[in-house]
């Protein structure tokens, strides 16, 4: 029997925004969002966005991140298999946080460290939107 495993394949940014003219003063807001779209019976196309403003310039900063998620042997059940692809956005989203972090570092700003989120936070609902 085939080991069970989920793969992130060809992760990689899709957008990547930082504009030091537009710093916001004061609080900073975050908005995310996130997408996902069939491939196959085992894998989904997985989109997370992150977009950082304040309330006197919105996007500040903005990251986009694209994987393939597969959950081949995964589940036994189609439910299980469900389940998993549909946290495809909890496992993008601490390479979100990094790229992030990474951003504010680069451009010798003050650091941005986003929260740690747990897993299933960003489960997306069954019904279409």
């Amino acid at each position: 029997m085939d080991d069970k495993n989920v793969e992130l394949k060809n992760l990689h940014c899709t957008k990547l925004r930082f504009d030091l003219r537009d710093a916001p003063k004061g609080k900073l807001n975050v908005a995310y969002s996130v997408d996902i779209k069939p491939i196959d019976e085992d894998s989904v196309l997985a989109f997370f966005g992150i977009r950082i403003g304040g309330d006197d310039s919105w996007v500040y900063c903005s990251v986009e991140l694209q994987a393939n998620v597969c959950a081949k042997n995964y589940a036994e059940n189609e439910e299980d298999k469900h389940f998993m692809l549909k946290q495809s956005a909890s496992l993008l989203y601490p390479y979100v946080r990094s790229a992030v972090s990474s951003l504010f570092a680069t451009a010798g700003q003050q650091p941005l460290v986003l929260p740690a989120l747990p897993v299933g936070c960003f489960d997306l609902q069954d019904e279409e939107k």
